[in-house]
């Protein structure tokens, strides 16, 4: 989605990127490495605006060394939460969250109901 403002592309990051094993050797080694290398990506696309909202940039301090994440990152990371009143979302989108929730908590019972015939 293009902002109005500056008319660059915005992505919203998630905090997976840098903590999940799967995605961030893309990036780096570790959380802290995967933060630096996103930083020498992200200053390379200057018609991207990065965003993540402060809960998740907070999150993500967890699992990183404080100490060694260069500065620049509050430049190139814009703290934004999204407002919650103005957000749109597909009805695909919403109709594919309520089926993946059907579809966990009917999996949860048939454990449960198995646990329970095999307890008994």
């Amino acid at each position: 989605m293009k902002s109005v403002k500056s008319g660059k592309d915005r992505v919203v990051l998630d905090t997976s990127l840098f903590v999940n094993p799967d995605v961030r050797y893309d990036f780096g080694d570790s959380p802290t490495e995967a933060i630096k290398g996103f930083l020498v990506i992200a200053e390379q696309i200057p018609s991207l605006e990065f965003y993540m909202p402060s809960s998740i940039f907070r999150e993500l301090l967890n699992f990183v060394d404080q100490r060694k994440i260069p500065g620049r990152l509050l430049a190139i990371l814009h703290q934004k939460s999204p407002s919650k009143h103005e957000l749109s979302c597909p009805a695909f989108l919403l109709y594919e969250l309520i089926e993946d929730i059907r579809d966990r908590i009917n999996k949860g019972l048939r454990i449960a109901e198995k646990a329970v015939r095999n307890a008994g």
